[in-house]
């Protein structure tokens, strides 16, 4: 049977890979040309309304004999979400930043980089706020935008209340508008969703209303909450599962040295 093979029909031009390749690596250089001019120029624009030392926020607070009240109220309202029963619970703007203060550490700190001062129906807070971003040249630290911000709050279904940044000003400074449009975008309280047992309480609330004396949030009759156990710690990973034995090894000869007996003098 006749095998069949294929014939060059035109030249063979050997610079053809060559060009191919100059195509590709022009297309690279491009690429990272363009994300590096797209960077530098926000960067730029950032620097405009940033300053290079944070300042210490200075925040409306409970007073000290009425905050154990604070904790009490917040406890018995985890305890009845918890329970299922229908609740509400009413928070001025100085419980809430006592509150921030006091969530779990693991969830994050806002008391450090942000302060609520006023609040205004339907659906607003107004803040003092401190916001670190690192610079283009990480190695070189952050930079900090103070001034104030306002944020709309909603209930997402499933998740519960959310925070949202609607606009940043900065005394005498201009914010550029693309920076405003990304912050819009981030969602606060989306952290405090890593707390399985906070996650949980916080699935439950339906409703948010914000008027000028603060925040109330409601919760609907629902079953009861299952119990949430907690969570286990992480395994050692396979550097730990090395540099352990390894310590032990090192911890024991150095035991063993000096706690050797000298040599007696030869007989």
């Amino acid at each position: 049977m006749a095998s069949v093979s294929k014939q060059p029909t035109g030249p063979f031009n050997p610079f053809a890979g060559c060009a191919i390749l100059l195509i590709l690596l022009f297309g690279i250089i491009s690429a990272i040309g363009l994300v590096w001019i797209s960077g530098t120029g926000q960067n730029e624009a950032i620097a405009k309304f940033t300053v290079d030392a944070p300042v210490k926020l200075v925040s409306q607070r409970v007073e000290a004999p009425l905050l154990d009240a604070l904790k009490q109220r917040i406890g018995k309202f985890a305890e009845d979400v918890k329970a299922g029963r229908e609740v509400k619970l009413s928070l001025s703007v100085p419980e809430l930043n006592e509150l921030i203060a006091l969530a779990p550490e693991a969830a994050g700190r806002f008391d450090e980089i942000l302060a609520f001062k006023a609040a205004r129906a339907p659906d607003t807070l107004v803040a003092d706020v401190c916001l670190p971003m690192n610079k283009l040249k990480f190695w070189e630290g952050k930079r900090y935008a103070v001034g104030e911000a306002v944020f709309g709050v909603e209930i997402i279904e499933k998740r519960g209340p959310e925070m949202h940044m609607k606009a940043l000003t900065v005394p005498g400074k201009e914010v550029s508008a693309e920076f405003t449009d990304r912050l819009a975008k981030f969602e606060w309280l989306t952290m405090y969703q890593s707390t399985p047992e906070l996650a949980a309480i916080l699935r439950c609330i339906t409703g948010i209303a914000v008027s000028a004396g603060g925040v109330e949030l409601a919760v609907a009759a629902h079953d009861p909450l299952p119990a949430i156990a907690p969570a286990p710690s992480p395994a050692p990973g396979p550097a730990s599962r090395f540099i352990m034995p390894v310590m032990v090894f090192v911890i024991t000869l150095l035991a063993l040295k000096m706690f050797r007996r000298p040599a007696g003098p030869p007989a």
